[in-house]
């Protein structure tokens, strides 16, 4: 490891009475957590969800079992997250059933793996541009994938403010969708952002993050343009974005390995490896009929 660099994160109120995005980076070796929250508004004590989350993959993520694989680590923690975020909204006097949408990703051993439910996304951008992109939990972003609707169209249409999957309420809990684990290349950049972010920039703007020297400044210019785009009913607007430093050989910690480190080197079962194909396979295979409909 060639010392990556702490992640930045930004995180502003816009239009709203309150702040109810939250943002979560651990390291534990050369083992790294990113998350963010985004508390639905639309229901009571988002940011109660929000903050159940965030502190329940913090925990977790500290008593990483020693030989759990990193997708198994993310299905375990979004669902102990749901438990916790119901049991916040009991402990509530009235009780109250709040929801957020949740995205975090593991990164070890130069592979991103990455988990979410709702439409905060994860990106990976390299040199400039977008790899790696999560598919909103959406009716629109179900429409775009079919091609019944354009980009254009799913900007204005009635239901983009609408999620069908989310962590807490009187459901569930839903499985959160696992992207395929992807190498990573010294420069590439992760960005994890709740739809306040981009929801007001357009995405050649989030590409051009990763050519940015300094990442806080470049990310709060960003987060201000998203809210002025907005206005007067901005979102809050949440980022968090790391570079990737790693080099093709990276060196383990020096001397003992840290406990919540060491299942670094186990490697997915056959099973698990179906499981994930199978599991892209179900998210992506409608996008990728109309892309090929569209292209025959």
């Amino acid at each position: 490891m060639t010392g990556p660099l702490r992640p930045a994160v930004i995180s502003l109120t816009g239009d709203r009475a309150d702040n109810q995005d939250r943002c979560l980076w651990r390291r534990s070796g050369d083992r790294w957590l990113l998350a963010l929250a985004d508390g639905m508004g639309g229901h009571a004590r988002g940011e109660l969800a929000a903050e159940a989350f965030i502190d329940t993959l913090a925990a977790a993520f500290a008593r990483w079992p020693r030989g759990l694989a990193a997708p198994d680590f993310l299905r375990r923690a979004f669902s102990r997250a749901h438990a916790a975020v119901v049991a916040s909204g009991q402990t509530q006097r009235p009780p109250v059933h709040p929801l957020t949408t949740g995205v975090a990703c593991v990164v070890e051993q130069d592979r991103l793996h990455c988990a979410h439910l709702g439409d905060s996304r994860c990106y990976l951008l390299r040199r400039g541009r977008i790899l790696v992109r999560t598919r909103d939990h959406t009716p629109v972003a179900r429409l775009l994938a079919q091609g019944i609707i354009t980009p254009a169209e799913a900007r204005r249409h009635p239901l983009r403010n609408q999620v069908n999957r989310c962590l807490g309420g009187q459901g569930g809990p839903w499985p959160p969708t696992l992207t395929p684990p992807c190498p990573l290349q010294p420069g590439d950049l992760i960005l994890l952002c709740s739809d306040g972010l981009w929801n007001g920039v357009d995405e050649r703007a989030l590409a051009r993050l990763a050519r940015a020297g300094d990442l806080s400044r470049a990310g709060l210019a960003l987060a201000r343009q998203a809210v002025r785009a907005a206005a007067p009913s901005a979102d809050n607007a949440s980022l968090l974005a790391w570079r990737w430093q790693a080099g093709p050989a990276a060196a383990r910690p020096a001397g003992p390995t840290p406990p919540a480190a060491q299942a670094q080197g186990a490697r997915p079962s056959l099973d698990q490896a179906i499981a994930q194909l199978q599991e892209a396979l179900a998210e992506y295979g409608p996008e990728m009929e109309a892309a090929r409909r569209r292209g025959g």
